[in-house]
């Protein structure tokens, strides 16, 4: 015969945890773990500039991670002063605007140090870098035609050839172009090869 569990610990969450307002809990934007605090890098690497679109996915892929991309988003507004989740809502707004100025360079953190939430932050950053650059779009196609495998095994070959073709579907988000690109690139990938 089954015993049965007290209602005070059929709940794998302590009592004295579930009196506490919705916002402690850890699928709203505003719940911030123990882990959590204002020198903590998001990214492998800082924002430099020409990096921007491989920074952008990851340090998305990393709020995402946190439930954090509504602050950057502009999806979760600030609330009015009369709200009581105001002072959850700056400090969590602070928190993600410390993580991505410990996310840039020291130089991009000074163009956008005085941006007084999160999205004006990454508004910012996406019309500072995320412009459709003819240069960089012509220097990843060149960078893909001049790729060569050399000593390189195959899957880091096309691992790199890859990671051109992804960072130019940022700069063209058209499936049919970027099809194409990546059909040209490996018809001259093949030219090329065998030709040598």
């Amino acid at each position: 015969m089954a015993t049965e569990i007290p209602q005070e610990r059929a709940s794998p969450i302590p009592k004295h945890l579930n009196t506490r307002p919705r916002l402690q809990v850890e699928d709203t934007p505003y719940f911030l773990s123990l882990t959590d605090h204002i020198n903590l890098i998001l990214t492998a690497s800082l924002l430099t500039g020409p990096n921007y679109q491989s920074w952008k996915r990851g340090i998305f892929v990393s709020l995402a991670a946190k439930n954090k991309t509504a602050f950057v988003d502009g999806s979760l507004p600030r609330p009015p002063p009369t709200d009581s989740y105001l002072s959850h809502w700056l400090r969590c707004s602070n928190m993600v605007i410390s993580w991505i100025l410990h996310s840039v360079s020291p130089n991009i953190a000074e163009s956008i140090m005085f941006r007084t939430t999160a999205a004006a932050m990454w508004k910012d950053l996406s019309d500072c870098f995320n412009q459709c650059n003819g240069p960089r779009v012509f220097q990843l196609r060149e960078s893909a035609i001049a790729l060569k495998q050399g000593n390189q095994d195959v899957q880091t070959y096309f691992t790199r050839l890859k990671f051109l073709w992804d960072e130019f579907a940022e700069f063209h988000p058209t499936a049919t172009l970027v099809e194409q690109w990546k059909s040209s690139m490996i018809f001259t990938i093949l030219i090329k090869f065998y030709s040598s």
